[in-house]
C-alpha cells in the first residue's frame, strides 16, 4: 500500500511541476477559468487535447483574446469537430471579424469543408453576415465550393433574396439572379479605334425568329445592360453620330439552367475626324477628384456660347492625365472629369445628344511625364469638335 502510494505521491509532484513549467512557457493564467478548470481537473495529458475543441467555442462566441491564447498555446487552427466544422465556420457563421482575422492569420484553411460540405462562406451567407462575406471573398474564399445539397454561397444568398450579398459574391453577375428563369442578361461595353469606352451609341438588338426590338444607349463608362430571352439569336446594330453599324456576327444565346449573364463586347469604328480641337486650359479640378473648381467658371462659358452659336455642331470632352498612377485610375479619373464638364454644358442648356465625354487617361502625352511642367501640360481638358466622314 505504502509502495502505491508513493508512486502516486511522486506521480502528483510531477504532474505539478509539469503544469508549473507549462504556466511559464504558455500562459495558462491567460485563459479563462471556463477553459482552465476541465484541464487542470483532467490532468497534464488533457491540456494539448482540450484546446483545439476550447478553440471551436470560444472563436463561436466571439471571444478573441482568448482564441489568441489558445493558438499561442498549440490548438490547432484547423481543427474539426465530429461535424467538420472549424472555428472559422464558428466565427464566420457569428460574424465575429476579428476572430476571423486572428485566425486566417494563424493559417486557418479559408476553404475547408463539413461533412455536409459547409464551408466559412456557406455560413456567413446562410446566416446573412455581409462583413464576414465581404473579409471571406477578400481573403479569395472560393465562391463554387458546394454544400451536399448542391448550393453555393451565391444560391444560398439568393434564396435569402440578400442582395446586397449577392453581389459582393458575384459582383458581375448577381443581378442575373434576379431574373425570371427564362431571360439572360447581357452586360454590353463598347470601345473605340483606340479601345477607349465609347459613350453616347445607341444599338438595337433584334430577335431573328420574332422580330422584337429592344434598344439601349451606352453610358459615360462605354456600357449598357439588357434583358433579352433565353436560347434566342440576335442581329446588333448601332448607331453613332448618325451612322449606323451591323454586325455580321450574331449574338447567340443559350439556355442554361438558373442565372445567365453574357459578356458582349464591340468595338465601334466611325470614320471621324476633329475639325477643331480646343484646349480649355483653364477648366481646373480638384486633385484626385472630378469637382470642377470654380475659377473654371469662365472657360466653362466660352464652351457653352461656342455651341449655342454653331447649334448644328457635334463636340467630345476629352480628358487627359499625366502618367502619375495606375493607368486604370487615370482612365477612370480622365472620363469621370470630361463628364462633369459635360453634364455643366447639358445643365447650361445644350442638348446631351450633342456632347460625349470620353476619358484618355495618359495614353495621349503632350509633353514628357518626367518633369513637373510637361505633366502639368498633360493634364487637360480638351473640347473637340467632331466631323463625320463618308
Amino acid at each position: 500500500m505504502f509502495f502505491f502510494d508513493s508512486i502516486i505521491s511522486r506521480l502528483q509532484k510531477s504532474i505539478r511541476l509539469v503544469w508549473f513549467y507549462l504556466f511559464l512557457r504558455c500562459p495558462v493564467g491567460e485563459l479563462p477559468f471556463s477553459i482552465v478548470a476541465p484541464i487542470l481537473f483532467t490532468g497534464m495529458f488533457a491540456y494539448p487535447a482540450y484546446c483545439s475543441p476550447a478553440l471551436l467555442k470560444e472563436a463561436e462566441k466571439g471571444n478573441a483574446a482568448t482564441v489568441a491564447v489558445l493558438l499561442k498555446n498549440g490548438a490547432s487552427v484547423n481543427y474539426q469537430d465530429s461535424h467538420g466544422l472549424t472555428a472559422l465556420i464558428h466565427a464566420s457563421a457569428y460574424g465575429h471579424i476579428h476572430v476571423m482575422r486572428i485566425l486566417l492569420e494563424h493559417g486557418a484553411s479559408i476553404n475547408v469543408q463539413s461533412n455536409r460540405g459547409i464551408s466559412a462562406l456557406h455560413a456567413a451567407a446562410e446566416m446573412n453576415q455581409l462583413e464576414a462575406v465581404k473579409l471571406l471573398i477578400d481573403k479569395k474564399a472560393d465562391k463554387s465550393l458546394t454544400t451536399f445539397l448542391g448550393m453555393r454561397a451565391a444560391d444560398i444568398a439568393r434564396k435569402k433574396e440578400n442582395w446586397e450579398m449577392l453581389k459582393v459574391i458575384e459582383p458581375e453577375n448577381w443581378k442575373s439572379y434576379q431574373l425570371p428563369e427564362e431571360s439572360a442578361l447581357v452586360i454590353a461595353r463598347l470601345f473605340d479605334k483606340d479601345d477607349v469606352p465609347d459613350p453616347g451609341v445607341n444599338c438595337i438588338f433584334t430577335d431573328i425568329e420574332k422580330g422584337s426590338m429592344v434598344q439601349a444607349r451606352t453610358d459615360t463608362t462605354g456600357s449598357f445592360e439588357v434583358i433579352l430571352p433565353k436560347k434566342s439569336v440576335h442581329r446588333v446594330s448601332c448607331e453613332k453620330f448618325g451612322k449606323f453599324l451591323k454586325f455580321e456576327e450574331t449574338l447567340i444565346l443559350e439556355n442554361p439552367s438558373g442565372p445567365y449573364t453574357y459578356h458582349l463586347k464591340l468595338k465601334i469604328i466611325v470614320n471621324t475626324a476633329y475639325t477643331q480641337i480646343i484646349n480649355l486650359e483653364h477648366v481646373l479640378f480638384e486633385v484626385n477628384k472630378s469637382d470642377i473648381r470654380e475659377t473654371s467658371a469662365k472657360a466653362l462659358e466660352f464652351a457653352v456660347n461656342l455651341m449655342k452659336q454653331y447649334p448644328d455642331i457635334i463636340v467630345e470632352i476629352a480628358g487627359h492625365t499625366d502618367a502619375t498612377g495606375t493607368k486604370e485610375k487615370n482612365m477612370n479619373l480622365s472620363r469621370d472629369r470630361a463628364e462633369s464638364v459635360r453634364q455643366y454644358l447639358i445643365g447650361r442648356g445644350i442638348a446631351q445628344t450633342r456632347i460625349i465625354a470620353k476619358g484618355y487617361g495618359p495614353i495621349h502625352p503632350v509633353a514628357s511625364n518626367k518633369t513637373a511642367e510637361g505633366r502639368k501640360k498633360n493634364r487637360r481638358t480638351e473640347l473637340r469638335i467632331i466631323k463625320v466622314l463618308q
